[in-house]
């Protein structure tokens, strides 16, 4: 679940999510297919007995949730200190 937010805030380095959007369609299928295939593996009785895998309850998706907001947050935190000053240490070290 934090890997979504991982992937989408990789998307740019200076501006924000929020202004970019995400209209990249192979990005947004990429996150849809990983999610199906996630879900096929550890739901589909035969699959998970044959890989030795145990089918998780709905509710242990949750508590990864937060992280993976935090992960967004901070990220934008970052963006908004290196567009405010692109010239500052912090912008130096920060900006990837």
């Amino acid at each position: 679940v934090t890997q979504w937010s991982t992937l989408i805030v990789c998307k740019t380095t200076s501006l924000s999510i929020f202004d970019k959007k995400i209209r990249n369609g192979v990005l947004n299928f990429a996150l849809l297919f990983e999610t199906l295939v996630a879900i096929f593996l550890i739901y589909t009785p035969g699959v998970y007995f044959a890989l030795n895998l145990t089918p998780l309850k709905i509710i242990w998706w949750l508590p990864a949730l937060p992280f993976s907001l935090l992960i967004i947050f901070c990220d934008e935190l970052r963006r908004l200190k290196i567009r405010h000053n692109p010239n500052s240490w912090f912008s130096k070290e920060f900006y990837f």
